[in-house]
């Protein structure tokens, strides 16, 4: 019978939840000028939100969720769907969707019968990576419940593999200490089951180069030796056989970016996406070793049965 592995990838799970720093109304709750908020984290991270509702609410109210890293402005272009358009006029306090490529990260939700109790709404089959929250609501809502939306009615829930915490750096200087946070709340939002090339754009795949950059902090800051364990294994699965070529990304890219491209096979390397960067990118993952903790041996041997294996093949 054929051997199955156990998977050793943890889970994804609810690591923090976040509140808004401020919230921004434009325009009044009536049909001539819509009311919109625009909610701030101050940081970017993954995962979703949970909006919760007044009570009063008229049923079948339609509410659309925009996550964008950055605030619409000029000089940027507006785009729709890839296709680029005119230029933003102004800094109206919008959420900008254009330099996501082709994510869509807009979450959609009909409120129930109206009532006297509070409503709460929460995504629970998606993740996106943003700092500013857009909120509209079609048709307006009344004056009187419109006023009651504010900085409590939305909270961040961050989403990443449940690797554990290993690392704190306090810095004095405020520059060099946002850094490091910045540099920390990156690495958070690329451990989502494997590592992404970028948490809210189009490219929330296995890139091999991009892990590569990435994994030596990584490790660092997280206990991530089960994750890596798991990714190499899904890089050795995914090699070519018959000249240990890596392809680009695993396991295969987006196909909404790339079109339906059939399937590499392993043995000959057909329809393998590779180039020399990337492909030699496995080798960057020997500093894991460096980061081993005594409890988990497993990237160690991993490595070592894998250099053995190429022994054996040159």
């Amino acid at each position: 019978p054929e051997i199955k592995e156990v998977h050793t990838l943890i889970p994804i799970s609810a690591s923090r939840v976040l509140a808004p720093d401020f919230v921004n109304k434009t325009g009044a709750a009536s049909l001539a000028s819509p009311a919109r908020w625009t909610f701030d984290f101050g940081q970017e991270f993954s995962g979703h939100v949970r909006l919760k509702l007044p009570a009063g609410v008229p049923s079948s109210t339609n509410f659309t969720l925009s996550f964008g890293e950055v605030l619409a402005h000029p000089p940027l272009k507006v785009v729709v769907r890839g296709v680029e358009g005119p230029g933003v006029t102004s800094y109206d306090g919008s959420v900008y969707l254009g330099n996501l490529f082709w994510a869509n990260q807009v979450d959609r939700f009909e409120s129930a019968e109206a009532g006297n109790e509070p409503q709460t709404y929460e995504q629970r089959f998606t993740y996106h990576a943003f700092r500013y929250v857009e909120l509209t609501a079609s048709p307006p809502l009344p004056p009187e419940i419109a006023s009651e939306i504010g900085v409590g009615s939305l909270e961040g829930v961050n989403l990443r593999t449940a690797a554990r915490e290993q690392s704190r750096m306090w810095i004095g200087n405020p520059v060099l200490s946002k850094l490091s946070s910045n540099s920390w709340w990156t690495e958070a939002s690329g451990l989502i089951g494997m590592p992404h090339g970028a948490g809210a754009r189009g490219e929330r795949a296995g890139w091999t180069g991009d892990a590569a950059a990435a994994s030596e902090s990584e490790s660092f800051d997280f206990d991530s030796c089960a994750f890596f364990t798991q990714f190499l294994k899904q890089i050795a699965a995914t090699s070519c056989r018959a000249d240990g070529t890596i392809a680009n990304c695993v396991p295969a890219t987006d196909p909404r970016r790339d079109g339906l491209a059939p399937q590499s096979d392993p043995a000959t390397c057909s329809g393998l996406s590779s180039d020399p960067t990337w492909s030699t990118v496995s080798v960057s993952y020997t500093h894991l070793r460096a980061h081993e903790t005594p409890e988990h041996l497993v990237c160690r041997l991993l490595l070592e049965k894998k250099n053995m294996h190429n022994a054996q093949q040159s």
